[in-house]
């Protein structure tokens, strides 16, 4: 968000929601369509993936990062479920909202190409 114009950030943050959540509240389903990007400012997020009945964590998300990004710009399923882990601020932008933008602003267009990059690395 750094990288943003004011215009764009405001624009971004007019459709944002801040919110706090308790532990072990879900966030986002495995399969569903992306409603928000959630952006985590205070506490941490826990992905996991279910299948033939067992569960795995696949990454554990800080603050700072986000959740949720790559389903946005494909407008697809997400692969992962995600719960929050512990006490959590977390800001939600809505995905279309984010779609908007991505088609308008080229810096937040890059901004979320080394974005998805930084995952994939870290990931790895």
């Amino acid at each position: 968000f750094r990288e943003l114009s004011q215009a764009t950030l405001s624009e971004l943050l007019r459709a944002s929601l801040l919110q706090q959540f308790q532990p072990h509240i879900a966030l986002q389903t495995e399969g569903d369509l992306p409603n928000f990007l959630i952006v985590l400012i205070k506490g941490s997020i826990e992905l996991y993936c279910n299948h033939a009945g067992r569960e795995t964590t696949t990454d554990i998300i800080h603050p700072r990062m986000t959740c949720g990004l790559a389903a946005i710009v494909g407008d697809e399923a997400h692969l992962t479920s995600a719960r929050t882990l512990t006490p959590s601020q977390i800001l939600m932008v809505p995905a279309d909202a984010v779609r908007g933008v991505l088609c308008s602003d080229s810096a937040f267009a890059r901004a979320v190409e080394n974005e998805l990059a930084a995952n994939c690395r870290r990931r790895r």
